[in-house]
C-alpha cells in the first residue's frame, strides 16, 4: 500500500485505540500503555494467521483431492475445464510462487509500517490534536475538539465492535462445522470472519 493510505489507516486505528491507551495512561507510562494495547490487538491476529497457515498446510492435500473430485465428477465443470488434475496444474504454474512471496513480503512490510505509525500517532496523539486545532481560530477550538472526540469515540466503538462480532462469527462457524464433522472447518471459519469485517450493505 502507498504511504498515504498507510497514514490514513494508521490514523483511523489510532483514533479507535486512543480511548484504551488513555485509560492505561493513568497508571502506566505512555509507551508501555501503547505497547500493551497494540499487543492485545496484534497477538490474536498473529496467532490466527499462524493457525490458519498451519491448518491450511496440513489440509492442502485434502483440499486438492476434494477440488479434483468436484471438478471431475461434475458434468458441467468437466465439459468446461476437461479432465484436469489440480495438483499438476499448481505444479506447472509454480513459477508464480516467487511473485506471491514478493507480495507477502510487501504486505508484511506495509502492516509493520502501519503498526509503527500507530505507535507514534498514539504517543503524540494530544500533540497532533493541538497541532490540528492550531489551523482554526481559538474560539472554535473547544467546539472542534468536542466534535473530534465524539468522532473518535464513535469510530472506536464501531471498529472494536466490528472486530468482536467478526471473532464471534468465526468462532460460531468453526464450532458448528466441527460438531457437524465438516472438513476444512478452520479455513472456512477464518474466511467467514474476514468477510464479516467487510462493510457490506
Amino acid at each position: 500500500i502507498g504511504i498515504f493510505v498507510a497514514i490514513i489507516i494508521a490514523l483511523i486505528f489510532s483514533t479507535a485505540l486512543w480511548p484504551l491507551v488513555k485509560i492505561l495512561d493513568k497508571k502506566l507510562p505512555r509507551s508501555i500503555s501503547i505497547l500493551i494495547v497494540l499487543l492485545i490487538i496484534i497477538i490474536p491476529f498473529v496467532a490466527l494467521i499462524y493457525l490458519f497457515v498451519n491448518n491450511l498446510a496440513s489440509e492442502f492435500p485434502n483440499i486438492i483431492r476434494t477440488i479434483n473430485s468436484v471438478v471431475n465428477n461434475s458434468d458441467f465443470l468437466s465439459s468446461l475445464l476437461g479432465k484436469i488434475n489440480v495438483g499438476d496444474y499448481i505444479q506447472n504454474y509454480s513459477g508464480g510462487l516467487l511473485e506471491s512471496t514478493k507480495t507477502v513480503a510487501l504486505t508484511i512490510t506495509s502492516v509493520l509500517t502501519v503498526v509503527f505509525m500507530m505507535f507514534y500517532f498514539l504517543f503524540d496523539f494530544e500533540l497532533l490534536l493541538t497541532l490540528f486545532l492550531s489551523f482554526f481560530p481559538n474560539k472554535e477550538h473547544v467546539k472542534i475538539k468536542g466534535v473530534l472526540e465524539e468522532m473518535a469515540e464513535v469510530t472506536g466503538i464501531y471498529i472494536r465492535g466490528n472486530l468482536l462480532i467478526s471473532l464471534i462469527s468465526g468462532g460460531a462457524i468453526f464450532l458448528g462445522l466441527t460438531i457437524l464433522h465438516i472438513p476444512f472447518a478452520f479455513p472456512l471459519a477464518v474466511f467467514t470472519a474476514i468477510l464479516d469485517l467487510l462493510p457490506l450493505g
